[in-house]
């Protein structure tokens, strides 16, 4: 169904702001040297890390390295 008409995007804004994007691609690159590899033992790493960045995570939790955290 397509009517003819064009969206105009020149005036559009993303939904997430600069630092925003920023930030998550920082976390991204920690996560991938220094949260994914390395054994289970490593878990309080991993919980230090994603504290370090705003998680909020319960007490004597275990993070194995093939979590994928978003």
């Amino acid at each position: 169904m397509n009517d003819g008409s064009a969206m105009d995007l020149k005036n559009s804004r993303h939904a997430w702001s600069l630092g925003h994007k920023l930030r998550r691609a920082l976390w991204m690159v920690v996560w991938r040297l220094f949260g994914r590899p390395g054994p289970r033992f490593l878990s309080p790493w991993r919980v230090f890390l994603l504290r370090a960045f705003g998680a909020r995570i319960g007490r004597d939790v275990l993070v194995g390295g093939g979590v994928k955290v978003l």
